[in-house]
């Protein structure tokens, strides 16, 4: 393949921006690259926390572990539940030994205790949050990103709480970010999509998601 007459070469996957994209189209090797380096720090904490009290291993997560999940989240994200049941394992282990004999048990009850979320609900946040502050909101995206959510015929604002227009894409295309922003979008309750601050949207998908947690430790 050629572009004005250079040569293209074809690669199995690439780097960009610190996500690798396959030739599929598949965000397995993305998720392979996310979960070693989670290991290598899961292993770095179980080496070091004796030296630590509880406040800095709850920052070791949210600086070190966590932020390594959170980037590009929602592009990647798609792998499937049971490619991110792996990173919660992991995280599962580490809130463990933080809250060892308080007797939590169950993974809600430690994500609960150290006010973290799961890594499909981070997506899930981190997903609509952009959605708002770019699409709802104003920003420097808004008009081309804007273009791509398109509102349902027949509803006269998109602030008011209108839902999106759910593309019709192939299995494949359902993965997408677009597909599923406008799902998870359209399911939020009205109060939700009719917000018009961002801090009163971020509380209010926060607890959208802890209200979805069928266990014990939340009432």
């Amino acid at each position: 393949m050629t572009i004005n007459g250079q040569q293209v070469e074809c690669v199995d996957k690439f780097k960009y921006l610190g996500v690798l994209i396959s030739n599929t189209l598949k965000w397995d090797e993305q998720f392979s690259c996310v979960l070693t380096k989670l290991q290598r720090l899961h292993f770095l904490f179980k080496k070091s926390h004796y030296y630590f009290e509880k406040k800095s291993m709850l920052l070791f997560v949210n600086g070190l572990f966590l932020s390594v999940i959170d980037y590009c989240l929602p592009i990647w994200g798609c792998v499937g539940t049971q490619f991110l049941t792996k990173t919660d394992k992991l995280l599962e282990r580490i809130l463990q030994t933080i809250f060892n004999g308080e007797g939590l048990q169950d993974f809600h009850s430690l994500l609960e205790r150290a006010n973290m979320l799961a890594t499909s609900e981070r997506m899930f946040f981190q997903s609509l949050n952009f959605i708002f502050k770019h699409v709802i909101l104003e920003s420097p995206l808004s008009t081309e990103l804007r273009q791509l959510y398109e509102h349902k015929q027949g509803r006269s604002s998109l602030r008011s709480g209108n839902d999106f227009q759910v593309p019709n894409y192939t299995n494949l295309g359902r993965q997408s970010m677009h597909y599923r922003t406008c799902k998870d979008w359209n399911s939020l309750p009205l109060d939700v999509k009719a917000c018009n601050k961002a801090l009163i949207f971020y509380l209010k998908i926060r607890s959208v998601i802890i209200k979805k947690r069928c266990d014990i430790y939340v009432t």
